[in-house]
């Protein structure tokens, strides 16, 4: 799934669930892409406070390996998360919400607090 938004003074695409995708989210977090999205998801879901660091800090991840799954699926050269990271300072928040909504619609969640890869036909 793809969703572009402005970034940087332009238009950048971002592309979620490719193996580039979760190669990218465990370059960024240090932690295995799967296990990360489950606490990220579980966070989210009891809305406990520091909602701030959940949309500055987690949406940085999910941005950084979006527009690098992207940039590798067109052969360009990669942006560095400290760059990504600064131009996610100028996101609103309904950039932020259309980028989570079209993240997290690249996976599927069976029961409270489990992230699962799609089901075949789905994503």
């Amino acid at each position: 799934m793809t969703t572009t938004i402005e970034l940087g003074g332009q238009d950048r695409s971002l592309l979620f669930g490719t193996m580039g995708y979760f190669r990218y989210i465990k370059e960024a977090t240090g932690q295995e892409p799967f296990e990360w999205l489950e606490a990220f998801d579980k966070m989210r879901g009891e809305n406990i406070s520091g909602n701030v660091s959940l949309l500055i800090d987690d949406l940085c991840v999910f941005i950084y390996a979006g527009i690098n799954s992207w940039l590798d699926s067109k052969d360009a050269e990669n942006v560095s998360f400290e760059r990504v990271k600064k131009w996610c300072n100028a996101i609103t928040i309904d950039q932020a919400t259309e980028v989570l909504r079209t993240a997290f619609g690249t996976i599927q969640n069976d029961a409270p607090g489990e992230v699962l890869a799609p089901k075949e036909g789905q994503g």
